[in-house]
């Protein structure tokens, strides 16, 4: 993989605004805008930490070079895998047939395999010299609060206090890894990929 980048938000927050307003005991109004904004940057900060999607949002990875037969999906759960496209030299686009490959949604993080006895497209004109194969993938533990996992809501939760209470605070060095520390215990489980991401590497853009 040569580069990942997201290409569509979540609709909704891990966490609801009157969650985060029962954390931080907040009773008025006055805070919601900023609360929300508290809110988005403490799911994307989880998630960065984590290399996982909380909520529902769309991906795009790209290869140089044709994948191999089965290869990783990043940032688990991994809920579909939208389109897999192949472009040329001629910069003409071919769609790979989701009848060709399969889709594991069960493993973490999800992968992307060839059928027996399929192959990836083989473009007369050859692949084109950068980014020739995009992956379109949907991850995340579900279109709503509900489906993230406690852990992680508490996690979202813990940075927003964080943020509330230090609206001026520039948190760095030894206070920084102290929060990051205390964070990824809350969510800390059996599944190794909570702490090394996932199998492979990536470039986030």
């Amino acid at each position: 993989m040569t580069a990942l980048t997201r290409t569509s938000d979540p609709a909704n927050e891990p966490v609801t605004t009157s969650e985060a307003k029962d954390h931080l005991r907040v009773d008025i109004s006055d805070d919601d805008n900023m609360i929300d904004r508290m809110i988005a940057v403490a799911r994307r900060k989880v998630e960065k930490w984590t290399s996982r999607a909380l909520i529902t949002q769309t991906w795009k990875m790209w290869f140089d070079d044709e994948p191999g037969d089965v290869f990783d999906i990043p940032k688990p759960p991994l809920q579909s895998v939208v389109a897999i496209n192949f472009t040329d030299t001629n910069d003409s686009t071919t769609t790979v047939s989701s009848s060709k490959y399969r889709v594991d949604t069960e493993s973490t993080p999800g992968r992307v395999g060839l059928k027996d006895d399929e192959d990836w497209p083989n473009l007369s004109a050859g692949l084109k010299t950068m980014n020739p194969v995009e992956i379109e993938f949907k991850a995340g533990y579900g279109d709503n609060s509900s489906d993230v996992p406690d852990e992680f809501k508490q996690a979202v939760l813990f940075i927003v206090g964080h943020l509330y209470e230090n609206r001026t605070w520039v948190i760095t060095g030894n206070k920084a890894q102290k929060l990051k520390g205390t964070v990824m215990s809350l969510i800390a489980t059996e599944d190794a990929t909570i702490q090394t991401g996932f199998r492979g590497g990536s470039i986030t853009r």
